[in-house]
């Protein structure tokens, strides 16, 4: 009976000391997704925040997030050599370098008449042209990565269609329609 009870307080010794273990591989998971860390602006604002120098600095992390609502153009290209290198670099200092593997593709968005290549997630590329056609308002949830030859690269976290707040919107693009067919409204 004795071997038994002290089999028994072992294993409860080894539950407990083994529990506060298990609740430290799930901290060590990444945290969810959380929108409230993405002030909206636009790209041309946290460029100014925070801008690139300009001169002999051929990278400069940024890291910086924020949200912005772009028009998808939907234009996909390899990412250029130094914007996969700034990649690599960002990577590595937020201590994922394994992630690098994922940034091989930029997809073209524009701000105003400014158009834009946006580093993503290989996952997300293929979403992005499920869930939107070109000329589609997104809400991006970037990251200001940094600056490859004193200009800068965003990378997108995450997305999500874009909803106007206005109900009145698409009136408002009913009446433009309109208005260049000639027709009054």
């Amino acid at each position: 009976m004795r071997k038994v009870f002290q089999r028994l307080a072992g294993l409860v010794f080894a539950l407990l000391f083994a529990w506060p273990l298990c609740a430290q591989e799930k901290e060590d998971e990444a945290p969810p997704f959380d929108a409230a860390q993405y002030p909206l602006m636009t790209l041309a604002r946290a460029e100014a925040k925070d801008p690139c120098k300009k001169g002999k600095l051929k990278y400069e992390l940024k890291d910086k997030l924020f949200s912005a609502e772009l028009v998808y153009q939907g234009g996909v290209r390899a990412a250029p050599p130094a914007h996969f290198e700034l990649l690599k670099r960002w990577t590595k200092n937020i201590g994922d370098e394994k992630a690098i593997g994922r940034y091989k593709k930029q997809v073209s968005f524009s701000e105003g008449k400014k158009m834009v290549w946006l580093s993503l997630p290989e996952g997300l590329v293929d979403y992005l042209a499920e869930d939107f056609q070109v000329g589609d308002r997104a809400l991006l949830y970037t990251v200001f990565v940094g600056c490859a030859g004193g200009k800068p690269l965003f990378s997108v976290d995450e997305y999500d269609t874009y909803a106007p707040e206005d109900d009145e919107a698409e009136d408002y693009i009913t009446k433009l329609i309109l208005k260049r067919s000639g027709r009054t409204g």
